[in-house]
Parts: structure tokens; sequence; C-alpha cells
């Protein structure tokens, strides 16, 4: 067994990292095959307790097999006795899965996580991310500031081929937008699988757009656009509507993610394709929008977390200097004062 490190995940309001000895808890895992049914395969060490009170332990990844069982555990008040509750799983295409345990009284922690088959299996147990909150503060916060008029320049730089929300699929939001005016942007990355292939990449954003709505209980995906591992760019909520991407942060700020991991362990890298579609994108959106280029940030620079990831945070300058090469002339020159703290929901 191996206790990944992976560094701090990015949370949404309210939302809390499980994390062991002060390191967010990250698995991985190689099962090797296993006849025995109810065998315990993995009992991971008692969480850190959380700094406050909570009801729901959310977790996602990527499971050998989608007969395995996962419990929470919590502790009782004596600190010997484990009370375990069984996981809701939610099983996707190559058994991608995100699980949730609602408790019926607030919890403290500390968690532990029990793995357990019930038909043989073998392969690889990823588990990316565990968090806990308390249900309402997941939910989307409705932001009170001001709306600006969108200004949108008819003559902007020519808008990258996007992918509909129609051509991947994407769900209804569960409620009406709130309306911004695009000023900023920030770069994430999804902290989940990176793919290549079409068909992959649509299941990986229906993924995400499904633990966006049911496990975290938002609106809609969090992201404006996601960008894959051969450069495509899909839309995710419109770029004219507020997002649920960076905590405290969503107000006129545009959301581009991309897929996959990009920092230690996975150490997913950037390619041409990928980093030609950024660009692209910022392109289009500082020209149509009039954004000032240096306005784009990593989520890091606004919360503590490790998103982008180091592979991506060390090209942000690299971006803007292309972006505003791409300009001409410049339609955003001035440098943009990052607003005060708004809109809660997000990461």
């Amino acid at each position: 067994m191996t206790l990944l490190a992976i560094g701090l995940h990015a949370h949404p309001a309210g939302n809390e990292v499980v994390t062991i000895n002060r390191k967010p808890l990250a698995i991985q895992k190689m099962i090797s095959k296993t006849g025995t049914i109810g065998e315990t395969l993995l009992v991971t060490p008692l969480s850190d307790p959380s700094s406050k009170p909570f009801n729901v332990v959310l977790f996602q990844g990527l499971l050998p097999h989608p007969s395995l069982k996962i419990d929470v555990g919590i502790p009782a008040q004596d600190g010997e006795n484990i009370t375990w509750q069984p996981a809701f799983l939610k099983m996707f295409p190559q058994n991608r899965f995100w699980g949730r345990v609602v408790f019926n009284e607030m919890q403290r922690g500390p968690v532990r996580l029990r793995f357990t088959a019930q038909n043989p299996l073998s392969g690889l147990l990823t588990i990316y991310s565990v968090e806990t909150f308390f249900e309402p503060e997941s939910l989307e916060r409705r932001q009170s500031a001001p709306i600006r008029r969108v200004r949108k320049n008819s003559k902007a730089v020519e808008r990258p081929a996007i992918i509909s929300r129609e051509e991947w699929g994407a769900r209804s939001p569960k409620e009406d937008y709130e309306a911004h005016a695009p000023r900023r942007y920030t770069q994430h990355h999804t902290s989940g699988r990176r793919t290549f292939a079409l068909e992959d990449s649509i299941q990986e954003i229906r993924f995400i757009q499904d633990f966006h709505q049911n496990g975290r209980k938002w609106n809609d995906i969090g992201y404006h656009f996601i960008i894959d591992g051969e450069g495509r760019i899909f839309q995710g909520r419109p770029e004219t509507v507020l997002g649920a991407h960076t905590k405290h942060n969503n107000q006129d700020n545009v959301g581009v993610s991309f897929l996959g991991y990009y920092q230690e362990p996975v150490n997913d890298r950037l390619n041409e394709n990928q980093i030609e579609s950024a660009v692209s994108l910022y392109s289009w959106l500082s020209s149509t929008y009039q954004i000032a280029p240096d306005t784009l940030r990593g989520h890091r620079d606004y919360r503590n977390t490790d998103c982008p990831g180091d592979f991506v945070y060390e090209l942000l300058d690299s971006f803007k200097t292309q972006v505003q090469n791409r300009l001409r002339p410049p339609d955003a020159r001035s440098s943009f004062v990052l607003p005060g703290i708004q809109a809660n929901a997000g990461f």
C-alpha cells in the first residue's frame, strides 16, 4: 500500500481535506487477485481530527472492480471502537467513481476508510481526494456583488473550437445561473484522470459534473472551460455566468481547468496541443471581454492549494506573454486589481 501525500487539494466553501499527519489522504494500492469474498483489503490509518464538525464524507477515484465495498469509520467516544457506515458509491465507465457517507449526527473525526472485497478482483485502487463538510455549506451561495454589464468586442480574435455542452451531453443546471461580467481568469487542474480520446474525455467531464452536482450539491460543473490531453476545449458553464471554482473569488472570474494531475506523484505534463489551446482560449477571452492578460492567476494564488499543479503553474507567465503578443493591438493593457471576498462557492 502507498499512502500518497498528493498535496493540498482544492476544496469548496465549508469543505475540509482529510489529512493524516497533516498530509492529504490519498491512496494508490495495487491489489493482486483475491478469491476471498469479504476479505478486508485495506484499512487506512486514523486521520487527523477535523477542525470543524461535519456530517458528510466525500471521496473520489478509481476502483479495480465495481464490487469493492467501502466503509467510513468514526471512533467512538472511548477512542477504541469504530463505528463503520457503508458508503454510497456512484460508478461511471472505466470504474471511475465517487463515494459519499452522510451521518445522522455531527462528527469531528478522525476518519478512516475500509475497503472490502465482494468478488475476486485485481488492479490499482486509487483515491484522489477525501473531504468532509456540513451538508448545507457545500451548496452554492448566492452572490451579492453588483453585476457589471458584459461588454463584447466586435473585433475580437478568432474564437477557438469549443465543444458545446450539448455535444458532450451536459445535464442542465439545477437552478438558473447568476450573470457576471468576465474580468479575470484562473487556471486549475482537475486532480483526476488525464484523458486523450474524445469519448474518454467526455466520460471524465460528465463524471466531474456529476461529482459537483450530486457529490458536492452544486448547481452545475464548477469550471467554465475544460481542456483535455489532446487539447480539445469543452464548455463548462457559460463564461458569462458565475462559476464555482475559486472560493471567495468567483465573481467576474472565468475558471479554466486542464484534465489531469500536474503535480507529484502523478506528474502529468502539458503538451503542445494543450498549451496552444489554453493560449488561444485566453486570447479570445481577453479580446472579446477586454480582459487584461495579466489578470491570469493560478488557483494557488487565491487559496492554500497545489492547484493547478507545479507543472502548469510554472507556465502561467509564458501564457500571459503569448496572449499579449496575439492581441493586435492589445485590447487590455491596464492591470486589474483583484476584488475582495465575493461569491463563496467553489474550490
